[in-house]
């Protein structure tokens, strides 16, 4: 297999923590405090069984390394299965997420991608500490007899190998995940909406918005906050285009150093990067410049909000390809984009709602999943999730007179109407039914008019391969703020 399988574990989390959150939010005060008893009941009773039955573990023996820890992953892993045993009967999407986790990874790849990397750390613990305690007796043997200093050089010695062993301890994550590299994922773009902060300057942010957009296009995900941040880091409240390109140098937007641009670029890094991409312009015009400066924080620069503000200072100002030898500047780019970020997500943008909008759902569903929730990972929701408790199908229908028209996407989306409003304001319906019997409108593609209220066809039943549970995802297609406060019911 090809890829990389650490990528499709995280996306499995992002898509599967939101639920459980819910779940737990919906839990009783008395189903938490079972669910807690049963774990600690049936953890322990589990691990007495364990000592009961297993010798003890020896640590110098190389098969118990491998085999013990299989051994503990499973004592956790029963009890969380007795657990769900009991909620699955009151939270029915719990069922849908089990279904949807099982369906996620093929057999096989469950296989290697857990098996194969804990057996592979535990035989490289298991090596290293063979060779550290080799080495110790050995010296312990060379050395121990040695007059007066002897008992001092073994304490060193044993000492040493202990500071050995923890050191081998401490990089078990890191073998592991490197392990991981190139095991098959299937790479899912989690995409959150880009949301203009109070405050910022509009051409820029304009600018930045469709180099965002390109990027995404070619693969790459970039943060427009970050991007902006790094622009008023480089250039400052200057707007670098063609025009600065025959001023006098060095000036506002031209370094002594050479760097040119609105985010500084020297000509060789702008080019090299703009290659690797096929982007054609110069790094005058700021949309081609943002667009390969969101490249070359992904491919070279290796910087993210997803990174802490250790790890980002450190990419940026010290490791690699670095944007620049400056850790305090670094420091200020990386919190000014967390708070741009959270300033365009404190609050709706006060969008004017049009009125006459109609909930699109019957009048048993409610919003699972609001516009401009943070993720676990920290990206934001683009839509509303509308579902029922229980996870049922229903029909949806037409929230204004306008136009539709549906097609097939793929296995994450399923079925999606366009449909665009008779406001001219355009939305996504995803997560249709793709059973054309279901849908109520031409199913060839074809743009079709419907009337305010129409029924439009039926959401999709069961999990995607991006998204747990029957349930209707509704957005702008800009994917700009929504909310259910914009529809009658």
């Amino acid at each position: 297999m090809k890829g990389d399988v650490m990528e499709k574990i995280y996306n499995l989390l992002a898509i599967t923590w939101p639920i459980i959150l819910q779940v737990f939010k919906l839990m009783r005060l008395e189903e938490k405090f079972i669910s807690l008893i049963i774990f600690l009941f049936f953890y322990v009773a589990v691990l007495k069984v364990f000592i009961t039955i297993f010798p003890r573990e020896d640590k110098e023996r190389f098969l118990d390394n491998i085999i013990f820890p299989l051994i503990r992953i499973y004592l956790m892993i029963l009890p969380l299965v007795l657990v769900y045993q009991y909620l699955k009967g009151s939270h029915p999407i719990l069922v849908q997420l089990v279904e949807f986790i099982a369906n996620f990874f093929t057999i096989d790849e469950l296989i290697e991608a857990i098996c194969l990397s804990i057996v592979m750390t535990a035989i490289f613990y298991a090596l290293a500490r063979f060779f550290w305690h080799s080495i110790s007796m050995f010296l312990q043997y060379m050395l121990g007899d040695i007059p007066v200093i002897g008992p001092f050089l073994l304490r060193v010695i044993i000492g040493m190998e202990v500071l050995a062993i923890l050191a081998t301890y401490l990089t078990l994550p890191v073998f592991a995940m490197s392990f991981f590299k190139g095991i098959d994922p299937y790479p899912l773009s989690l995409r959150e909406p880009i949301v203009m902060p109070p405050g910022v300057d509009e051409e820029v942010w304009e600018v930045i918005e469709k180099a965002v957009n390109k990027s995404l296009e070619n693969g790459v995900n970039c943060s427009p906050y970050l991007l902006y941040s790094l622009k008023i880091y480089e250039t400052g409240e200057n707007y670098c285009d063609e025009a600065w390109e025959y001023v006098a140098r060095p000036n506002a937007c031209a370094s002594n150093a050479g760097a040119l641009g609105m985010w500084q670029f020297l000509p060789e890094t702008f080019s090299r990067n703009a290659n690797r991409h096929n982007v054609q312009g110069s790094l005058w015009n700021p949309e081609v410049a943002a667009e390969v400066a969101c490249y070359f924080m992904a491919d070279e620069v290796n910087i993210s909000l997803n990174q802490t503000k250790e790890e980002f200072v450190e990419e940026f100002a010290s490791t690699g390809l670095i944007w620049n030898a400056d850790p305090y500047g670094a420091g200020v780019v990386y919190d000014r984009a967390v708070e741009l970020r959270n300033s365009a997500f404190e609050s709706p943008p006060n969008p004017v709602y049009p009125s006459g909008y109609v909930w699109p759902g019957p009048e048993n569903t409610y919003v699972w999943y609001p516009w401009g929730d943070v993720m676990w990972y920290g990206q934001y929701h683009n839509g509303i999730d509308i579902g029922t408790f229980d996870g049922q199908v229903f029909d949806v229908k037409a929230i204004s007179s306008g136009m539709a028209r549906y097609y097939y996407q793929d296995e994450c989306n399923r079925g999606v109407i366009h449909f665009i409003a008779s406001s001219h304001e355009q939305f996504y319906y995803v997560h249709m039914s793709e059973d054309p019997s279901k849908i109520y409108i031409k199913t060839d593609g074809s743009w079709v008019a419907v009337d305010k209220g129409q029924t439009l066809g039926q959401i999709h039943e069961g999990n995607t391969s991006c998204s747990i549970g029957s349930h209707l995802h509704l957005m702008y297609t800009d994917g700009r703020y929504i909310g259910e406060e914009m529809f009658e019911r």
